[in-house]
Parts: structure tokens; C-alpha cells; sequence
């Protein structure tokens, strides 16, 4: 297949994407994801991710691919990080080879790619960790407009992921769960489940892995989720497992940007109308005036540029289950949150479902991914009258976006049924 598609046309290129574009599977292959170049935001401390220094970038033919050899992808492609003009595609090839992708949008083949590979590193430790065994590439696609529908092959292996980049003012369908290390079949379980769902996007809570310095974890996670990875955009959260040590290969295999500083890795971004904050529990001290400075002006950017903004943060401020609150972020954080009109504060670490409303936003455990099931308790007196539902199962949640409302369904992937639905209005 390389050397017929080498030979044709691209007219002949864009007629097989056209109808391999939704072709995925659990084997090697590329998992969906395309990158975009960083934009500008409030509070932005440049980007992490194997793009962050990484020559590559935009098409390089409108006629015959260039030259490529074939290779075996050790993980993905995965869609990753959405940008006002596309979004990044991360991968990992066995050789030191660039990779050369074909991007065809709306049917219509559009541009040639080529990625450089480099080698894995830890701004944080660098010298804690081995590099991981292949050769990775963060494909920087831009030039699209919101809305539009996209098919990327990777020729060098053949992989295909495909999608759609959200817009802003049109309905979105996207996913979160979390907490799925230490059983792979139950992840994969919830994966399959969160496939038929048709997410644009998928927002992991954290502790994907049970230790984030482990590179064989990393590995089986991707392989888990290559093919939802091939179809939604992927967002990951920090959690306690992904540190694992004095460093994480979370940055190797994830792209993000608008850190706090430059060894942390708390983000923030817009996708459509959504509004997405993720905080870094473990390597900022949220107390600080730094810190405090840097969430009070990512919230307002994403105040003023989407319609609901969503907080992600691996250990709950509010839980009955077997890991205590996060007390000291409702001093230091929440003022902020109810300030600039957080919709929902979306969390794990606690292998449950639970949902609190708190003067007005809404406080969601979503542990059910797959890891070992926690029990939950009644919680304190003062407490009791917050919590609106909960349930010890495996589950996942799917979200909703409108002009008016975010809807929520929590989904028992085992038997489809819905736990609980709500809707916030605006």
C-alpha cells in the first residue's frame, strides 16, 4: 500500500482516506490526533509535550508525498490539544524516521506533513528518566476552520485517525472518566463503551497509569485506548499516580499548554464554547500569590472567550469516600471558582460516583473508570445536605453542550443504563 500511494495522484490519496478515514483497530497503529500551534492566553508558560522544541511543520508538497519509510508505531496516533486553527497529533515510531502524513479535509485531500522524530524528556527530572524506546512526533496541523471534518494517515504505517474540530455556537458531545489504572479489561471495558457514544472529545481525570515513571504502563494504557484515541480529542489530568516518582513521562506522551510555570502540569484551553481548566495538584503550591494569579487570569480568558468553563482537578474538594477532601483548595481556590462562574469542578482519586452542588457549582467524582471500587461513606453532619447523588460503580459521564444548557449523563458502561442526568442553565 506505501508504493501505490507513493505513485498516485492526490486526487486517487483523497479518494482512499475518504473511505479508510473511519478504519480502527487495537493493533499498531496511530492513534487520532493532529497538533496546532500554541496560542496565546493569559498567564501562557509555553508548551509541554514533544513539540515543544521539535522541528516539523505544514505541508511540504501539493503533488507526490516525499520520500518515507515504513515503520512500526510503538503508540498512537492519538488527537490531542484542539487549537483555534486545528490540533496535535502525538506518536511514537520504533526507527529514527519522520513520519509523513496525509491530511484530507471535507473529502478533499489538502497537504502533505512531515514530522522530525526526537527523543522523550523530563523538564522536571530529566536525568530520572530513561528515554522512552521509541522515537516521538507531535504534528503540529493548522489551517483549518472550526467545524470542519478531517482525515490524517500516517503513510508510514498506515494508521488513519479522523474527526471533526469543534466550533464554538454548535453542539458538542464529549466525554470524561478517570481513575482506570490497574485492570486493563475494565478500561478497556469503559473504552468500548465511550466509543459508542461518538465523544468529540474525551477529558481523563487522572491516574491513567499506576506509576507515571513507568514506561511499560504508558505503553499498555495507549494500547488500551488506541482506538478512542484514533476518533476523540484526548485531555489528561494529572493525578497522584501519574508522579509515581521524582518524574513522569506525563509530558512525553501528552501535548498541553498555558502552564503555570515550567515544571508543572496544570493547562488550560477552549474547545467550541467549552472552557477547560486542569489543576496540577502536586507541583504547585496553590496558596501562593503565583499561583492565585495564574488561575483568577486563565478563568477570566476563559470567561470571555467560552460559554461553560469546566475545572479538572485529580483529588476532590468535595468526597464521602475512602481519600479525604482537598480542603485546603476550598480556601485558596473555590472563591475563585464561584467568582468567574465555573459551571462544574470535575474530579477522581476516589474510585466512586459522587455529585455534590456547592453555592452553585456542581462537584463531580467520576472514579469509575476501571481501578478497584472504593466504598463510600455518609460524610460529616455539616455536610450531608451538599450531596445530591452517589454510587460505587464503574461508570463514565457524557456532557452536552447547547446555546442554553450543559446536559450530564452518568452511564453504567456494563449495561448502558443512566445512574443520574442533569442539566446547568444558562
Amino acid at each position: 500500500m506505501f508504493k501505490l500511494l507513493g505513485e498516485k495522484t492526490p486526487i486517487m490519496l483523497a479518494f482512499l482516506l475518504f473511505f479508510t478515514g473511519c478504519a480502527v483497530d487495537r493493533g499498531n497503529g496511530l492513534e487520532p490526533g493532529a497538533t496546532a500551534q500554541a496560542e496565546p492566553s493569559h498567564g501562557q508558560a509555553g508548551a509541554k509535550g514533544p513539540s515543544s522544541d521539535a522541528a516539523m511543520e505544514g505541508p511540504v508538497s501539493d503533488g507526490e508525498p516525499p520520500d518515507y519509510r515504513p515503520t512500526t508505531l510503538l503508540r498512537g496516533p492519538s488527537l490531542q490539544w484542539v487549537t483555534r486553527d486545528g490540533f496535535h497529533l502525538m506518536a511514537e515510531a520504533k526507527d529514527e524516521v519522520p513520519l509523513v502524513l496525509a491530511l484530507t479535509v471535507g473529502g478533499v485531500f489538502r497537504d502533505w506533513l512531515v514530522s522530525t522524530p526526537r527523543k522523550s524528556h523530563s523538564p522536571v527530572a530529566p536525568e530520572a528518566l530513561p528515554p522512552l524506546d521509541g522515537w516521538l512526533h507531535d504534528v503540529a496541523v493548522t489551517g483549518m476552520a472550526p467545524g470542519e471534518q478531517f482525515s490524517i494517515q500516517v503513510l508510514n504505517s498506515g494508521d488513519v485517525a479522523s474527526g471533526i474540530l469543534p466550533a464554538a455556537g454548535q453542539p458538542l458531545t464529549f466525554v470524561i472518566f478517570g481513575d482506570n489504572r490497574g485492570s486493563v479489561q475494565n478500561h478497556e471495558m469503559v473504552s468500548d463503551a465511550i466509543i459508542m457514544e461518538h465523544p468529540a472529545l474525551v477529558i481523563n481525570t487522572g491516574d491513567m497509569v499506576s506509576r507515571g515513571d513507568d514506561a511499560a504502563k504508558w505503553y499498555q494504557f495507549f494500547q488500551t485506548g488506541r482506538q478512542l484515541m484514533k476518533q476523540a480529542f484526548y485531555y489528561p489530568v494529572f493525578g497522584n499516580h501519574e508522579l509515581g516518582g521524582p518524574a513522569s513521562y506525563f509530558d512525553s506522551v501528552f501535548h498541553t499548554e498555558n502552564h503555570v510555570g515550567d515544571s508543572d502540569f496544570s493547562w488550560a484551553t477552549v474547545v467550541g464554547d467549552l472552557g477547560l481548566l486542569s489543576i496540577d495538584k502536586y507541583h504547585v503550591d496553590w496558596s501562593s500569590p503565583r499561583a492565585s494569579k495564574w488561575l483568577d487570569s486563565q478563568l477570566a480568558d476563559l470567561e470571555s472567550r467560552s460559554r461553560w468553563i469546566l475545572v479538572l482537578v485529580h483529588e476532590p474538594l468535595y468526597t464521602f469516600g475512602r481519600h479525604l477532601p482537598w480542603k485546603k483548595a476550598r480556601k485558596h481556590l473555590q472563591p475563585l471558582l464561584e467568582r468567574h462562574g465555573v459551571a462544574m469542578v470535575v474530579s477522581g482519586h476516589n474510585h466512586s460516583y459522587e455529585h455534590f452542588l456547592v453555592n452553585g457549582i456542581h462537584y463531580v467524582v467520576t472514579g469509575g473508570g476501571g481501578a478497584p471500587l472504593y466504598a463510600l461513606s455518609t460524610g460529616p453532619a455539616d455536610e450531608q445536605d451538599l450531596l445530591v447523588k452517589s454510587k460505587k460503580f464503574l461508570h463514565y459521564l457524557v456532557l452536552n453542550t447547547s446555546s442554553e444548557q450543559l446536559g450530564v449523563k452518568v452511564k453504567d458502561p456494563q449495561t448502558g443504563q443512566v445512574f443520574e442526568e442533569f442539566s446547568i442553565i444558562r
